[in-house]
């Protein structure tokens, strides 16, 4: 056999056995057997160098991956598919500074399917803030270009540059599709110079309850202002006369869910305004199925909301299973954990989720602008869940929750600790 025959069989043998410390050949001449000689073995899913979307076995030579109960193996080995629409939306810098040379991302993260098209573009274009909705105003290549996943070749996001200029401030949506069910996500950018910043992007609420939209003065309007504010919801200017950034809303309706945008009296064309979101659920706490709602929610863990269409829990960015239950590896987020934070950092952007989830800090971080870490006693998304450990705050993880020693406090379980065992209540939590 030619010389160069076989070195290409060694050659792929040595690829078959490339976790291995030595390498056997037998009978390579003939292409019969590649056997690996392990003399010792390297526990990839204790080191974290595994591939494993959610579960992963150490085996001698390598490992396998499986799935958590109700997801399905995928082809590839280790990603795994569940039964709800994944779809979540990064914003890489969501707050935005027009005077530096820094670029704004929108990155769209569905786990299956392709996205829908917007008007031509996997990136929709929801307020009209001066620029008009579509991207056609901008070059391609000067203002703004795609972003490539892999090497598929699918677009599945969008970088705008500093020339983009106040284009950059805006609402930008995503859609799939899968079994059916559509989904529509919706994240945002404000400037850093912004005269109002929302305490928080999207507010969710049960329909008849009260709504509350909050912001704050985050830089003053240079040479003052007369001391009052407009609101506006889906680009239409509220009636009423405000003295601050705080809009309450009695007895809200679907009529009354929207994009909402807030700053001072005569002052909408600085694009200094402050932009949140209002989402209602169609049910009441805890009630899935509309118009009737008579079917109870399942029990969702760690900030996971109620999908009041399908009953199925959206779970909080850093946190997935069929309960939101199970705690992402850090950096990852999405119903399958497959998604990572783009540029191995999770600081300074926001996450958003399917509706009724709306836009969040990533799991171990909180603050208006997402770069603060949770303190001792808190964990998860916006750092909004408490600790349960039985040797105190100091041993819990402040992204999953996880007890490092001692396990949980008495009364509590779960792999995070999260579960009350002796009350329950149709909350978003339980307790």
């Amino acid at each position: 056999m030619p010389y160069k025959t076989v070195l290409f069989l060694l050659t792929l043998c040595s690829e078959r056995c490339f976790r291995c410390h030595y390498l056997l050949y037998e009978n390579a001449v003939t292409q019969t057997t590649c056997l690996c000689n392990v003399t010792t073995d390297d526990d990839e899913c204790a080191e974290g160098s595994d591939n494993c979307a959610q579960l992963c076995t150490n085996t001698v030579g390598g490992f396998t991956c499986s799935c958590w109960e109700g997801y399905t193996l995928h082809a590839n080995g280790w990603f795994c598919h569940g039964p709800k629409v994944d779809l979540y939306v990064e914003m890489q810098y969501p707050r935005v500074d027009v005077t530096s040379t820094g670029n704004t991302e929108v990155l769209c993260r569905p786990t299956l399917g392709d996205l829908t098209l917007i008007n031509g573009y996997h990136v929709g274009i929801k307020l009209d803030t001066g620029y008009g909705t579509n991207i056609n105003y901008l070059t391609y290549g000067d203002d703004y270009t795609s972003i490539i996943l892999g090497s598929t070749g699918s677009s599945y996001g969008l970088r705008l540059f500093d020339d983009a200029g106040n284009f950059r401030v805006n609402a930008f949506s995503c859609q799939t599709t899968r079994n059916g069910l559509t989904r529509e996500v919706i994240g945002f950018t404000i400037l850093t110079t912004a005269y109002f910043h929302p305490q928080s992007f999207t507010v969710t609420v049960n329909i008849n309850e009260t709504a509350t939209l909050s912001m704050f003065e985050y830089n003053p309007a240079p040479g003052g202002h007369n001391g009052t504010t407009e609101w506006r919801k889906d680009g239409s200017v509220l009636p009423g006369s405000y003295t601050d950034c705080i809009l309450v809303i009695d007895n809200v309706q679907m009529s009354d869910e929207g994009l909402y945008e807030c700053y001072y009296t005569g002052r909408y064309s600085d694009n200094k305004q402050g932009i949140m979101r209002l989402i209602v659920r169609e049910c009441p706490e805890g009630k899935w199925g509309p118009p009737n709602c008579t079917s109870s929610c399942e029990e969702c863990y760690n900030g996971g909301v109620c999908d009041d269409e399908t009953g199925q829990c959206i779970c909080a960015p850093g946190f997935g299973g069929l309960h939101c239950d199970l705690g992402c590896s850090v950096g990852y987020f999405g119903d399958s954990c497959i998604s990572r934070c783009a540029h191995g950092n999770c600081q300074n952007k926001i996450v958003c989720g399917p509706d009724p989830l709306g836009c969040r800090c990533i799991a171990g971080f909180h603050g208006s602008f997402c770069n603060t870490y949770c303190s001792y006693g808190t964990y998860g998304s916006d750092c909004l869940q408490t600790c349960h450990c039985a040797t105190g705050d100091h041993v819990c993880n402040i992204y999953t929750g996880v007890c490092s020693s001692g396990g949980c406090a008495v009364g509590w379980e779960g792999t995070s600790c999260h579960k009350g065992r002796y009350s329950c209540t149709w909350s978003y939590t339980c307790h």
